[in-house]
């Protein structure tokens, strides 16, 4: 009779995300999860196909709890720059945390194929917390721009030489042309 073993598959999940924290790539194995998890390498089978499957379900658990404190820095920021330079921050830990993780999906012939696809999605799901702040503090005009505000935050979030300052130069001019704009 198989051994029922409780909530396993978060403890799947949790071992996961240590390893891919700690060491990316290094060490992130089916059986040195199972070893960590007190299980056989084949129970992970019965809940993912594959070591990057499993990789990516953390990270998309991860991306979920972020998307959420994202949402919150949108409903609770005091004007568009600070909300801005939250969300930026969410991001930016998001992508520090899962950098080296990446290298996993990397190479070959699908890469910026996949690369483009990821960044999509990501793209999208920002510009949910974006827009709606773009809106609380500018109204329709300035989400309508949620797309390029989105693209600016994730660029400062992962290329660390666009300084946060600079987010919030940018900002202000949106938020200035946005005033000027109502005026006429």
């Amino acid at each position: 009779m198989p051994r029922i073993i409780p909530d396993i598959e978060n403890r799947i999940l949790n071992a996961a995300r240590g390893r891919l924290v700690r060491e990316g790539n290094r060490n992130f194995s089916m059986r040195s999860i199972a070893e960590e998890c007190g299980i056989s390498a084949g129970s992970i089978y019965n809940y993912y196909r594959s070591k990057n499957d499993l990789a990516a379900a953390v990270m998309r658990d991860d991306w979920k709890c972020a998307l959420a404190e994202m949402t919150d820095h949108a409903e609770n920021a005091e004007s568009f720059a600070q909300g801005m330079e939250k969300i930026r921050q969410t991001a930016a830990s998001f992508i520090a945390t899962y950098r080296a993780a990446w290298n996993m999906f990397a190479g070959g012939a699908r890469t910026i194929e996949l690369q483009n696809r990821y960044h999509t999605v990501i793209l999208r799901d920002v510009m949910g917390p974006v827009g709606a702040l773009a809106y609380r503090f500018g109204g329709r005009r300035l989400s309508n721009l949620s797309r390029l505000l989105s693209e600016l935050v994730l660029s400062s979030a992962m290329y660390p030489d666009i300084h946060p300052g600079e987010l919030k130069q940018m900002c202000a001019y949106f938020v200035k042309e946005n005033e000027s704009y109502e005026q006429f």
